[in-house]
């Protein structure tokens, strides 16, 4: 098989897990993984008590932030190849605060990992719902978090840093609290019975 990158550079068989062999490329560092394989690593990963294939994980459980990471991706955008079937590899934006996408293809089902993106996934605890990350459910998860994330810089550009922080402490205090519909319903009475606007 011919990497999906270089394009010239022959995949060499490599064991990426216990019991998860990967095609991998010596010049770019990313990996073929087939669909095959990954299904009978996933199972025997349920097998030994994790979440089953099926059981789609609460978002809020992977929310991280992707400057903790300690090793860089190396995510190619440019269109790719299956180097398997010769299909147009389908992309799609991991989310849950990691900023680069993953590559499949529709047919065979393979994955492809640029340099470190597997990694990244293993230390975010996402590398064992890969098979998820191409889902409808998912993928609108990730639109939301799009939404809000531009939204909130759109509000940091109005009101500047300082301001917008000091919103964002607020915020955090007002969902945790228990009487939050009473402090927003004080919050929003008018001054000296002056009618609101």
């Amino acid at each position: 098989m011919i990497c999906p990158v270089c394009k010239d550079v022959q995949l060499k068989e490599q064991e990426l897990e216990t019991n998860l062999s990967t095609a991998r490329c010596d010049q770019c560092g990313g990996h073929w993984i087939r669909a095959i394989q990954y299904w009978e690593w996933r199972g025997g990963q349920a097998a030994e008590g994790e979440i089953a294939p099926g059981d789609i994980p609460d978002p809020s459980e992977f929310q991280s932030e992707a400057t903790d990471l300690e090793v860089v991706v190396e995510d190619h955008k440019e269109a790719k190849i299956c180097p398997e079937c010769s299909r147009i590899l389908t992309r799609r934006p991991v989310g849950r605060g990691l900023d680069f996408t993953l590559d499949r293809c529709g047919t065979c089902g393979g994955l492809w990992f640029d340099k470190n993106e597997w990694q990244v996934l293993k230390k975010h605890g996402l590398h064992e719902e890969v098979h998820f990350i191409f889902s409808a459910a998912w993928q609108a998860q990730v639109a939301r978090e799009d939404k809000t994330r531009a939204y909130e810089e759109r509000l940091q550009h109005l009101l500047g840093t300082e301001e917008f922080n000091r919103a964002s402490e607020v915020r955090q205090w007002l969902l945790a609290h228990p009487q939050r519909n009473s402090i927003l319903s004080y919050l929003c009475q008018p001054e000296n019975g002056e009618k609101a606007s």
